[in-house]
C-alpha cells in the first residue's frame, strides 16, 4: 500500500472540506488541528488542517507507516512518529467519536519496546530536564525552561495545596505522625531547611519560622487543652480540669 498517497488524499479532502474550529462547532461537530508536516520532524509551521478525531488519528498511523519504508525502524524520524501515533490514545476520552484501532496500537507499542535511544537522544533529554523547572498557576502544572506567563510561579504544588483542616483534623494528624519514622535523606533535607527555625504560638495557632511572625507571638510550641467546652492552645496545661486533646465547643 502506498501510505503517502493515502495520507495525501485525507490531507486533501480535509483541506477542500475547509473546516475550522468555529464552523465545525456552529454544525455540531468536534474536530481537531493536525499539522500536515509533523513539528517534531520539520520545526513550526502553519500549515494546519482540521481533521475529526478519527481522521486525526489514521493520519498519526499512517504517519507512523511513512516514516517506517522511508526511513526505516531505527531512525529518529520514525521514532517520533511512532511515539506520536501511540500518544493519541486517552488524547481525547471524553470525546465519544475518536477513533482507535486496537491492532495499530498493539503494533505500535511493541516497535516502542524495541527501540533504544540512543546516546545522543540520551544526552538531549538530560540537557532539557536540567534546564527545565516545575511552574503552576494554582490549577495545573507545566515543565519548562521559561515561565509560561505573568500568574505563573515556580514550583509544583501537592495536592492538599490551598486546603483548610480544622484543628481537630489537625490534631489527629498530628498524633498519628507522633513515632513515624523517616530516612535518612529526608532527615537531612529537614535538617537544612530547618535550621536557625524554632517555634511561636499566640494562643490559637502555632507556627514553625526563623523570626517572630508579629506581635502576641511568644517562643514555645502550644498543645490544645480543652476543659469539655472550651478549646485552648498553650505550653503548659491552663489549669485544673483541663486535659489534652480537641473537643467540640459548644
Amino acid at each position: 500500500m502506498n501510505y503517502l498517497r493515502v495520507y495525501c488524499n485525507l490531507i486533501r479532502k480535509a483541506e477542500k472540506r475547509g473546516y475550522t474550529k468555529k464552523r465545525a462547532k456552529e454544525q455540531g461537530l468536534y474536530v481537531e488541528g493536525h499539522h500536515i508536516f509533523p513539528v517534531s520532524i520539520f520545526g513550526k509551521n502553519k500549515r494546519i488542517v482540521y481533521l475529526t478525531a478519527r481522521e486525526h488519528y489514521i493520519a498519526h498511523a499512517l504517519l507512523e507507516k511513512i516514516c517506517i519504508s522511508r526511513y526505516g525502524l531505527k531512525h529518529q524520524r520514525t521514532h517520533k512518529m511512532i511515539w506520536a501515533h501511540v500518544m493519541m490514545i486517552g488524547k481525547n476520552k471524553f470525546v465519544k467519536e475518536i477513533y482507535y484501532n486496537s491492532y495499530l496500537y498493539e503494533s505500535a507499542r511493541l516497535r516502542i519496546s524495541e527501540i533504544k535511544a540512543t546516546d545522543e537522544t540520551k544526552k538531549k533529554m538530560s540537557k532539557h530536564r536540567k534546564k527545565s523547572k516545575w511552574w503552576n498557576n494554582g490549577q495545573e502544572t507545566k515543565f519548562c525552561e521559561k515561565c509560561p506567563g505573568p500568574e505563573w510561579k515556580r514550583g509544583r504544588p501537592g495536592i492538599n495545596v490551598g486546603r483548610k483542616y480544622s484543628q481537630e483534623t489537625i490534631e489527629k494528624m498530628r498524633i498519628k505522625a507522633t513515632g513515624r519514622k523517616c530516612s535518612e535523606r529526608v532527615k537531612k533535607q529537614r535538617s537544612v531547611e530547618n535550621k536557625n527555625k524554632i517555634w511561636w504560638n499566640n494562643g490559637t495557632e502555632n507556627r514553625f519560622s526563623k523570626e517572630c511572625p508579629g506581635f502576641g507571638w511568644i517562643k514555645g510550641r502550644g498543645t490544645y487543652w480543652n476543659d469539655g467546652n472550651y478549646n485552648k492552645l498553650h505550653i503548659k496545661c491552663p489549669g485544673e480540669g483541663w486535659v489534652r486533646g480537641i473537643t467540640k465547643t459548644t
